[in-house]
């Protein structure tokens, strides 16, 4: 086993989902491992949330978000920041040849939390310490609502 450090609190993450099951599951995961998490529900909401709060070490955005639409907003996002904040899509979509968002993963729903955890940390990693790892409070799959 590596060394492993603690998630620092400025190891914020914004998640960035219209469902709102999706996005409380996966903020409690991320709590509970430690994480600052910074939720919202479209784009516009996200955006507001940067220039207002903290600057994310990681975000989760759904592929397929309301109003501005997650292409749109991904492009605003890295126009807005002096540097590029990783970005992990969520989605049901079953093919990602769509993905011209720059990702660095894509994530499947419904996610395990475990893959949920593992790719934040790996991302924060990039930009700071990470959490020392701990057993989940909760195994069940998130899953999109209908």
């Amino acid at each position: 086993m590596g060394a492993t450090t603690i998630v620092t609190p400025a190891t914020n993450v914004l998640i960035v989902d219209d469902d709102f099951q999706v996005r409380q599951s996966v903020a409690e995961i991320l709590e509970l491992e430690g994480y600052t998490v910074t939720p919202t529900s479209t784009g516009e909401a996200a955006l507001a949330a940067l220039r207002l709060q903290a600057v994310p070490s990681v975000a989760i955005v759904d592929l397929w978000l309301p109003g501005m639409g997650s292409t749109a907003f991904v492009h605003r996002m890295r126009e807005q920041m002096a540097f590029r904040i990783p970005l992990i899509i969520m989605t049901a979509w079953p093919s990602s040849h769509r993905l011209d968002l720059d990702a660095d993963m894509v994530l499947r729903k419904p996610a395990e939390p475990t893959a949920i955890v593992r790719a934040v940390d790996r991302l924060a990693a990039r930009r700071g310490p990470r959490r020392a790892p701990r057993p989940f409070a909760r195994r069940s799959r998130i899953r999109a609502t209908p």
